[in-house]
């Protein structure tokens, strides 16, 4: 379910982790021990099919580009479980993208010199 789940959506390490505690959980746990779910999340990142970094500066990329500024970028990391290093990557891009992301939300909600009225 890991690998799949990997394979289809850009995740961070924490999304993974909820994903399979969640299904785990939906699906019933037959063990006596608890699920190796921190093992697989780990064995993935090692083998970089998970990479919090590479997740961080997309999504800050992405949500840039949509006209949202650092403190939404900010609240999305927050929500993927992004913290540390990853954050400090993604730094460059937001702080870039500053004026062109508040002149794109301007635009898109015809405020300021984009109004009609």
């Amino acid at each position: 379910m890991a690998l799949t789940y990997a394979a289809r959506y850009a995740t961070t390490r924490a999304k993974l982790v909820d994903y399979l505690h969640r299904k785990l959980r939906e699906r019933g746990w037959d063990g006596d021990d608890p699920p190796p779910i921190d093992t697989i999340a780990d064995r993935l990142v090692a083998l970089r099919y998970v990479d919090d970094a590479a997740y961080a500066v997309m999504k800050a990329s992405a949500i840039s580009r949509q006209g949202y500024g650092a403190r939404r970028v900010a609240q999305a990391f927050q929500i993927a479980g992004v913290g540390g290093a990853a954050r400090d990557e993604a730094q460059p891009i937001i702080d870039d993208e500053r004026i062109s992301a508040a002149l794109r939300f301007a635009r898109k909600r015809k405020v300021g010199p984009y109004g009609t009225g």
